[in-house]
């Protein structure tokens, strides 16, 4: 993926923002569906529910990456470079391990109740 410039941001120092391939939340994203097929693999999960499961997840993922990026655009505009580095090198993989915790979570009750129900 080729880096796209998508901002330049004028606060407390002038910078211009650009994302490349590992920022743009596609490697979260294919991890994160890797994860719940392996997931739905071992657990019996119908489905119908794993279907709506995955679309939720890509959802979830997509607007978890919105976040992360307006967050260090924001952190850019008042605190500058350097605060918006630092904040950039643990934010992703913390927003990461939250939204598979709590998919993780999701995926776990569905599979107790598709068991009960068996």
């Amino acid at each position: 993926m080729i880096s796209t410039e998508t901002v330049r941001i004028q606060g407390v120092e002038e910078m211009s923002v650009i994302i490349g391939g590992p920022c743009s939340g596609l490697y979260s994203m294919f991890l994160l569906i890797g994860i719940m097929v392996a997931y739905t693999r071992i657990e019996q999960i119908e489905r119908g529910t794993f279907y709506s499961l995955l679309l939720i997840s890509i959802i979830i993922a997509y607007f978890a990456n919105l976040m992360r990026v307006t967050t260090l655009y924001l952190i850019g505009f008042y605190y500058g470079n350097d605060a918006m580095f630092l904040v950039h090198v643990h934010l992703g993989w913390i927003i990461f391990v939250i939204v598979v915790t709590v998919l993780f979570y999701i995926l776990d009750k569905m599979s107790r109740i598709t068991s009960a129900s068996s």
